[in-house]
């Protein structure tokens, strides 16, 4: 899926603090945003490369705006006016972190929403980190690390697949 024609981030060059040179820093900046525009989800860009979703996004940003594509910019929009739809129907949970889902929940405690592309419903977390996160593997499911079922925080979500997630459930029931 990732065209991978640059050197991933070396361990000299991704220690906190250290500086890129302008060359290597723009090679690096001008191919994620490359790819990100192709759809590439960000946490593959992020393996491609070996470099954090934090510096990845500075990366794109800092990209998109010296390049001002305008094909980025409704994808951009798009994006950003769905999660503001969806943050709109979300309450933070100061003590715990949890982003709470205030829209409509399953009788599970999950929360739905609905795409304005498709007019599919879909679980609201697994929405919210794809639009945030990227895209996951249709094999994958987001296990509630903080146990809240209407929690959409992407930080307190991992993908696993279903065996690990029915294991990882039954090992937090039964320690409670």
């Amino acid at each position: 899926m990732v065209r991978n024609s640059i050197r991933a981030v070396s361990a000299s060059e991704s220690g906190r603090g250290l500086k890129l040179s302008d060359k290597r820093r723009i090679e690096l900046e001008d191919w994620c945003y490359a790819q990100y525009v192709r759809g590439v989800p960000q946490h593959i860009i992020c393996q491609a490369i070996n470099a954090t979703k934090s510096r990845v996004s500075r990366w794109i940003i800092s990209a998109h705006s010296r390049h001002g594509d305008a094909r980025a910019d409704l994808l951009l929009e798009t994006r950003r006016s769905e999660i503001d739809r969806l943050m709109a129907r979300v309450t933070f949970e100061p003590n715990t972190g949890c982003w709470l889902w205030l829209g409509s929940l399953k009788s599970t405690g999950y929360g739905t929403a609905v795409s304005p592309a498709s007019g599919h419903r879909k679980q609201a977390h697994r929405r919210i980190y794809e639009l945030i996160i990227g895209s996951l593997d249709e094999h994958l499911v987001l296990d509630h690390l903080c146990r809240v079922r209407a929690c959409v925080n992407p930080d307190h979500l991992e993908p696993v697949t279903q065996l690990e997630n029915m294991r990882r459930s039954r090992a937090s029931h039964g320690s409670q």
